[in-house]
């Protein structure tokens, strides 16, 4: 059955799902692999997420504290931002983004706004050097990352952890994952 099992892999490979496999060794890339057991049967996940039990339970945590601190230090220049967006250009201050996030939820991430449009479809056009649709402020704010500061706020809400998988916007995923395997 190795063939079916390959397959089933591999199509395992484009999902949330945790996998597990009686394994053969030789068939399988094991850079991430963790032993375990299904009941008296001895497995290896393949393919498994970082958030079970204990070790789950202290990212949380973790989360919870440094994103507060981090938050209570960031406050005031995180309004001087928003302030001078707003002074900027029209629009929204915050830009909302629907990603994919623990379990393939979908989540929504918060941005300071960095261009004139909130694209958030099907069809998101990739950034680009000079994309005319960057404001005057925005090229300043994604260069330097303080567009990414909102993500806190995600953090804190449980939907992203401080150190992880920057999540991409879902259009961008599904373009991606059929062209780039596992």
């Amino acid at each position: 059955a190795e063939h079916r099992i390959a397959a089933l892999v591999t199509r395992l490979a484009d999902t949330t799902a945790t996998v597990y496999i009686v394994p053969e060794f030789s068939a399988y890339d094991l850079l991430h692999a963790r032993w375990s057991s299904l009941g008296d049967q001895p497995v290896v996940s393949i393919f498994d997420t970082p958030f079970n039990g204990v070790g789950g339970w202290l990212k949380r945590v973790e989360d919870l504290v440094i994103g507060s601190m981090i938050l209570g230090l960031i406050a005031l220049p995180m309004l001087l931002v928003a302030i001078a967006i707003k002074l900027d250009s029209k629009g929204p201050v915050f830009f909302r983004q629907r990603r994919y996030g623990l379990n393939g939820k979908p989540i929504f991430v918060w941005k300071f706004r960095s261009m004139t449009v909130c694209e958030d479809g099907p069809n998101v056009p990739q950034a680009k050097q000079n994309d005319t649709r960057i404001t005057r402020l925005g090229a300043f704010l994604r260069r330097s990352s303080i567009d990414e500061l909102p993500q806190f706020f995600n953090v804190i809400g449980g939907s992203m952890s401080i150190v992880g998988p920057r999540p991409h916007a879902v259009a961008h995923n599904e373009i991606y994952r059929a062209k780039i395997k596992g």
